[in-house]
């Protein structure tokens, strides 16, 4: 026997205290729309047991918003509700008919003629007027036709009203139009294919007998108060939604122009005395198992099931359900503080040094550029990164101690009755206690037989990157090295000699050296050369000794001579330093400005790479220029001078005279001087 629901208009197969399958309200009574009509069901070869269904829900949808919140959450869940409803899709056939007319007008072609004027090509002045024949096409034969025309538009879309039905105790509390969007309509896409190919779904006219058989099914056989049924189908929802979705009198129009028509040409068409006849074609029943999950008083999980595709929606969850593990411990974002921090201040140093210190230090203090921050984003980067994999780590745990409590409730679920788990009696949870969960620890790093703490060193990381990054960005050390290369090597060769003999000989330098651990009998050098441990001191000092005299002496002969102040001869010095550029350049009217610029850019890179002790990179510059003007005096006592500092002397000779040369030839009384005084000086 059914019974419908008065209250929502679902469909049930027992009346069991006249309570609703659906809703649970207590009005029932024995008509139903689905008695002796046929529907559409699902398989049963596709329907799972409750048991099956139940763990799934649990272990691949509950546990995976639990596994990271507080693990008495998941010790605490039971089910305490089981029921099974179906929603109804119906596909109607809508066939409609209409009268229409229009306009009719048939077409022909004509010939006229004009008078047009044209030009007069005999005499070739003025215009004369000449007769001339056209043709064009003509409308005849206007007539009013009338016709009639029909056609048919399926349409499959939810036949019920959700919002109506869904007021279970379990959802007042819920958005119901969200619920109805979400079970019902968002599948109406898939249904509709369902519909057309019948895939998975058989046709019965007996609800009653396939409640029984999916009942069955879903308890394994068990006989149990399982309770199923199906929301009453309301076509008219159908119905409404066509004639919102689909034009009617668009479509009836558009079949009335594209039916053959009678003339050339039709227009003002008019569509009347339509009519619609609805047909309801096939019911299909969707089935959702419903299960409410309690984690708390008041604290519940409505999940929804669909037994067709198994796509769960989560209709209620408990609202403020905190994460166990933290992302923002000050331990893990300490490192990427203080990097910000010392790059903070790295920024202001540098800043200091470039207005106040590279102007006055220029041949060993960089003027820095801010503008490459590529240090910046690598320290950042590894320090962001250990950040996540601290907080991914500490997770883990939680995760962790998660999957051992659902371990516990799956075990449970499996050695509950399929009776006591639609009756909430299945007695899922367990006695595990929240875990605690602190930040996580790295384990300590070894590195030459000692540990050491990873939160230790990235912090050290964090301050050292910025250090170093300033100190090679301020400092040039190719030129500090070429001017102090002995000093340098002497310190590097004297303390890698005192490291590596403290590790070969085993003794502490520093403690051996010490006044206060030294005994005054043992001052004597009888004592020091027969103690081992002051006789291998004795050994260290002297080998650093020997090692910094030879890294010293080494340094030395790398030190790379300073450049000599180059005295200009007085011939040329007596000029003054202007730059005359070259009459061919500057005569010519279109090319001139280019190559005087061109000129001047040459000139000033190779003056300022002269004077910032860049002599090779000068050198090219000043070729350039003397490319441009090679009567230019100022150039070549300029390239004299840089070839000198480069070690060349015949070459700075050469130019240094050839300098001269060119002062002579423009001089009205010649000094009678074959070459330069100071190349004079430098051969002798």
């Amino acid at each position: 026997m059914q019974y419908i629901c008065e209250a929502c208009g679902s469909i049930n197969t027992f009346n069991e205290g006249n309570e609703c399958s659906v809703c649970k309200e207590h009005k029932i009574d024995s008509e139903s729309s689905y008695l002796n009509k046929k529907v559409k069901v699902l398989s049963e070869k596709e329907i799972k047991s409750v048991r099956s269904l139940t763990a799934n829900t649990i272990k691949d949808f509950l546990f995976q918003i639990l596994k990271t919140k507080s693990t008495s959450n998941l010790a605490n869940l039971e089910i305490i509700e089981t029921a099974v409803i179906h929603i109804p899709y119906s596909k109607v056939l809508c066939e409609y008919s209409f009268d229409f007319d229009y306009e009719a007008v048939d077409t022909q072609q004509e010939t006229y003629q004009e008078w047009v004027n044209k030009q007069d090509l005999e005499s070739g002045i003025g215009m004369k007027r000449e007769l001339v024949t056209r043709t064009r096409t003509i409308e005849v034969n206007m007539r009013t036709v009338t016709r009639s025309g029909s056609g048919e538009i399926d349409f499959a879309y939810l036949s019920a009203n959700l919002e109506k039905t869904l007021k279970s105790y379990r959802l007042k509390e819920h958005d119901i139009k969200k619920i109805g969007k979400n079970l019902g309509i968002n599948k109406v896409g898939k249904i509709r294919q369902i519909i057309k190919s019948s895939k998975n779904f058989n046709t019965t006219s007996d609800l009653s007998e396939y409640f029984n058989k999916i009942r069955k099914i879903l308890t394994d056989g068990e006989d149990t108060n399982l309770r199923i049924g199906v929301i009453n189908s309301d076509h008219q929802q159908v119905i409404n939604r066509l004639k919102d979705k689909e034009d009617l009198p668009s479509i009836m129009l558009d079949k009335a122009k594209n039916t053959s028509a009678i003339g050339d040409r039709n227009r003002n068409y008019r569509v009347y005395n339509t009519k619609y006849d609805y047909k309801v074609k096939d019911t299909l029943i969707d089935p959702y198992i419903i299960q409410t999950f309690q984690i708390a008083d008041n604290q519940l999980f409505v999940i929804a099931t669909n037994l067709r595709s198994s796509e769960k929606e989560i209709l209620i969850e408990p609202k403020n359900l905190k994460k166990t593990y933290k992302l923002f411990r000050l331990n893990y974002v300490k490192p990427f503080l203080v990097f910000f921090a010392a790059n903070l201040l790295n920024f202001i140093l540098q800043l200091l040094s470039n207005t106040f210190i590279a102007t006055r230090i220029p041949d060993f203090i960089n003027k820095t550029d801010f503008s490459n921050n590529q240090t910046y984003l690598f320290g950042a980067s590894i320090l962001i990164l250990y950040w996540i994999i601290s907080v991914i780590k500490e997770r883990s745990i939680v995760v962790k101690a998660s999957e051992s409590v659902l371990e516990k409730k799956l075990n449970a679920l499996d050695a509950s009755s399929i009776k006591n788990i639609l009756l909430g009696k299945a007695k899922l949870k367990t006695n595990d206690k929240e875990v605690k969960v602190q930040e996580f620890e790295f384990k300590k790093i070894k590195i030459f037989n000692n540990s050491y703490n990873p939160k230790k060193l990235i912090l050290r990381f964090a301050v050292l990157l910025p250090t170093l990054d300033s100190i090679f960005r301020i400092f040039k050390f190719k030129e500090i090295f070429n001017s102090y290369s002995h000093w340098i090597m002497m310190l590097f060769l004297g303390v890698s000699a005192v490291i590596l003999l403290e590790k070969l000989l085993t003794i502490k330098l520093i403690e051996n050296l010490n006044p206060k651990n030294i005994k005054k009998d043992e001052i004597k050098l009888k004592e020091i050369l027969s103690n081992p441990k002051y006789r291998k001191t004795l050994i260290t000092i002297l080998v650093s000794i020997l090692s910094g005299g030879i890294g010293y002496t080494i340094g030395e002969s790398n030190l790379t001579p300073k450049p000599a102040k180059i005295k200009v001869d007085p011939v040329i010095q007596k000029k003054p330093a202007k730059i005359k550029v070259d009459p061919v350049i500057q005569k010519s009217p279109k090319s001139n400005q280019a190559k005087k610029d061109l000129f001047n850019e040459y000139f000033n890179q190779g003056m300022k790479k002269f004077k910032s002790k860049e002599y090779e990179s000068a050198l090219k510059e000043i070729n350039k220029a003397i490319e441009l003007d090679r009567n230019n005096a100022t150039l070549f006592n300029l390239r004299g001078s840089i070839k000198y500092n480069l070690g060349n002397t015949k070459g700075a000779c050469s130019d240094f005279n050839k300098a001269l040369t060119i002062i002579n030839a423009e001089r009205k009384d010649p000094i009678d001087i074959q070459e330069s005084e100071l190349c004079k000086n430098m051969s002798n």
